[in-house]
């Protein structure tokens, strides 16, 4: 759940006042032109244009990425190591080799493991699209034409419900009680589901998913609440807020009251189970039981995260900051027993690069990103890191990945990573 550098200096601004210190977030948040932080980079462009705020010309420019953390209102346990491929971490510097399909995997947003393997969605030239594969090396994609769908984006995929859910956004539709929504204007959300992965069918419109005059789009789902839990964004002139669905099945949607005091301002990009219950965050961090009820955490004035996962000590974000010479990125790491307490982790802090996405692989934690640099162009050079315990952290050699990874999937198999290049498969060494 990740974003590239670069584009993060589309999305943010502001002013950099000390060496590696991320950016406080309020200053950021009281901006409404402030976007919410993006599933899958490549995506983003494509689905909300004119939402890019672009980059101001002769000021100081700082990279937020993401900012998110995980806060609870009780301890976090660590939860057990999950099965999977890897022994060693160390085994994670080589490995990697781009999938050798007919078909291309760029604009893939999201992999769930289930059905054929691995299910991903996303959009391939700009139409939705979902590729299937039994290994991760090889995928087969089917257009929405193919599926015989009419249309849409989808932004993320969950293993639930019926077999699988996956949400996105639709465009042009008329929406009892709401009105005729403008097809050039306005987009709602959308949910589709699927028994086995492969044919997928799209939940019928209800007014739910739209509201008059504005933007309406869910960008996550993951299990828990009631069954599932989806998150997003409503968005209209001059004001984003949070939007929030939940169902039983997957089939039969509920959204939670966009009047909700929580929901005042900024949007729900992601979505996790855990700290109390569910996790969610973009422009800001929300915390809730049951999917239902929902509360605005207080995000401390300098912690600016683009990613966090369940490990070390609890909770581990990652993410990255500029230099006080405003000419390179370089990564910053938290931890946390509770997800209320954050302390910054100096075995973590001052690698080259930023860090995007965070997994727990099994016997540690993986995390990906770029390097970009005024040394390089600010060209984003692909980078890993692994840690044992999310406190002390080794910088990978060139992992052979060729274009910089935004998630990485982990199945009991392989680890698929999502580039926006296409996706990679790392396979574990022969015995």
């Amino acid at each position: 759940m990740s974003k590239g550098l670069l584009e993060q200096l589309d999305l943010y601004g502001g002013d950099f006042e000390s060496a590696l210190a991320p950016i406080e977030l309020e200053g950021v948040l009281s901006d409404s032109t402030v976007l919410e932080s993006i599933r899958s980079p490549d995506m983003r462009l494509n689905r909300i244009p004119g939402w890019v705020l672009a980059l101001a010309a002769a000021i100081v420019v700082v990279v937020l990425i993401g900012g998110v953390a995980w806060l609870s209102q009780s301890p976090v346990d660590p939860v057990d190591q999950r099965p999977g491929p890897v022994d060693s971490l160390q085994d994670l510097s080589s490995g990697w080799s781009p999938a050798r399909s007919d078909v291309s995997t760029r604009g893939m947003a999201d992999v769930a493991v289930g059905g054929p393997g691995f299910v991903a969605v996303g959009e391939s030239n700009a139409v939705g699209t979902v590729w299937t594969s039994t290994d991760g090396v090889s995928w087969t994609a089917r257009s929405f034409a193919d599926l015989g769908l009419e249309g849409g984006s989808m932004f993320s995929v969950v293993r639930g419900g019926p077999g699988f859910v996956a949400v996105g956004s639709w465009s042009g539709v008329a929406t009892e009680g709401v009105g005729i929504l403008d097809e050039a204007e306005y987009e709602v959300a959308a949910v589709w589901t699927s028994v086995d992965g492969i044919d997928w069918t799209r939940v019928p419109h209800t007014p739910v998913f739209a509201a008059e005059g504005r933007n309406v789009i869910t960008w996550d789902v993951t299990t828990g609440g009631p069954g599932l839990v989806a998150v997003g964004a409503e968005e209209g002139p001059g004001r984003i807020r949070a939007a929030v669905w939940t169902s039983p099945d997957g089939l039969k949607w509920s959204r939670v009251p966009p009047d909700a005091p929580a929901f005042t301002d900024g949007a729900m990009d992601h979505i996790v189970a855990g700290g109390p219950g569910l996790v969610a965050w973009g422009s800001d961090i929300w915390v809730s039981d049951d999917g239902i009820i929902w509360k605005q955490a207080l995000v401390p004035d300098n912690i600016s995260q683009a990613d966090i996962e369940v490990g070390g000590p609890g909770l581990v974000a990652v993410g990255g900051a500029f230099t006080a010479e405003m000419d390179a990125v370089n990564t910053v790491v938290w931890t946390s027993a509770d997800g209320m307490n954050w302390e910054r982790q100096e075995g973590g802090t001052g690698f080259e690069g930023g860090m995007e996405s965070v997994v727990d692989v099994g016997p540690g934690l993986l995390a990906t990103g770029s390097n970009p640099s005024a040394a390089n162009d600010w060209t984003p050079v692909p980078q890993a890191w692994i840690s044992e315990d999310g406190k002390h952290w080794q910088q990978l050699p060139d992992v052979g990945v060729d274009t910089e990874i935004f998630r990485v999937v982990v199945s009991d198999s392989a680890l698929i990573a999502l580039t926006h290049e296409g996706s990679w498969v790392w396979s574990p060494p022969e015995p």
